[in-house]
């Protein structure tokens, strides 16, 4: 049993631990802004939840895991950065969480094309689920900057908490679970520079029971499909949300998934992508999980690539029946009296 203790790992394998077994959580936290790929059983947790950062550094979460150290449990005090601990109170002062008001409205697009305007508390939700092959969740961009007042859009959270934006497009990437805080610097026409937008970005994976592999539209887990010859395909993999109808699988981006395709001398399946091919004729198994919930196991698809006909033989060269040089002179060397040999090599 883990009790009354709270977690601000920010380790890969997750928020508490990588993996879960058995026993019971009681009164215990982590951050709701980290991956825990470990999924509890309801019945396994006790008033134990994810919490956003700053409400741990708050006096009255210190006052709630005093009120449940039990007799024999020590006193929990706040150190100096907020944060509970063993020890004397450092007299920490919650900081004023003062924003200026954005100078320009703030818009985020999606990635499907539907835009948000971004509200007085600055509070950007996302989902990484939603994001692109490169990580894109969407663009951030402001209305009514003069023209010849350029915008650079930048966060100080880029290295440490799992975002990142272009400074001069303003498209935002999430790479996991993430907080942090991106602002928008105008510089006007003689030079001053002003900060004119700040968006607390908050993305948070909503949590699954269950996915789905698909191809072609249709629900192909654990089932066959043929693709032809060695041409390029990619795989579609859609999950449940926890409480969502029975049955209700939405897409979901690849790169929350993990893909291992066997028989490597044949098929060519990249762990980071859906995407695979045939090195020649043969049948393999791609195997995908989740990365942020691997307790749900692996689904299957087995692939075979069928043989394609040819229809037709071409030599492949010089098809358009114009006269080829084979040796000629190079129009760039000294006096124009270097050989130039086509490099085609047809004979």
């Amino acid at each position: 049993m883990v009790s009354n203790c709270y977690s601000t790992a920010e380790a890969s394998g997750g928020a508490l631990f990588a993996s879960y077994n058995a026993g019971r959580l009681v009164n215990t936290y982590w951050s709701s802004y980290q991956a825990q790929p470990a999924q509890f059983p309801i019945d396994a947790l006790s008033n134990s939840f994810a919490l956003d950062p700053k409400d741990v550094r708050s006096a009255a979460f210190t006052e709630l895991l005093n009120a449940n150290r039990g007799s024999n449990g020590a006193v929990w005090a706040q150190a100096a950065d907020g944060y509970p601990y063993f020890g004397a109170d450092a007299g920490y002062v919650e900081p004023d969480d003062v924003v200026s008001d954005d100078v320009y409205p703030v818009t985020f697009t999606a990635n499907d094309g539907t835009a948000c305007a971004i509200g007085d508390n600055h509070v950007l939700e996302v989902s990484p689920d939603d994001v692109a092959a490169d990580r894109l969740i969407g663009v951030l961009s402001l209305s009514g900057v003069p023209e010849g007042s350029p915008v650079t859009w930048s966060t100080g959270d880029a290295n440490r908490n799992n975002i990142a934006v272009n400074e001069t497009t303003g498209q935002l990437y999430v790479y996991d679970n993430a907080a942090g805080t991106v602002t928008a610097t105008e510089t006007a026409v003689h030079g001053t520079q002003r900060t004119v937008a700040t968006v607390k970005v908050r993305a948070k994976a909503q949590p699954i029971d269950d996915f789905q592999i698909w191809y072609d539209g249709a629900d192909v887990t654990g089932g066959s499909i043929t693709v032809a010859g060695s041409e390029v395909r990619n795989l579609e993999v859609r999950v449940h949300y926890v409480g969502s109808p029975e049955g209700s699988y939405v897409p979901a981006s690849f790169t929350r998934f993990s893909f291992e395709g066997s028989s490597a001398d044949v098929l060519y399946s990249n762990e980071y992508s859906a995407c695979f091919y045939f090195k020649k004729q043969g049948d393999a198994m791609i195997s995908v999980t989740s990365r942020n919930n691997p307790d749900l196991g692996a689904k299957t698809v087995s692939v075979t690539s069928a043989n394609v006909a040819a229809t037709g033989v071409s030599l492949g060269y010089a098809e358009d029946g114009q006269p080829i040089v084979l040796q000629g002179r190079n129009p760039l060397s000294d006096g124009v009296k270097a050989f130039l040999t086509d490099k085609a090599s047809p004979m």
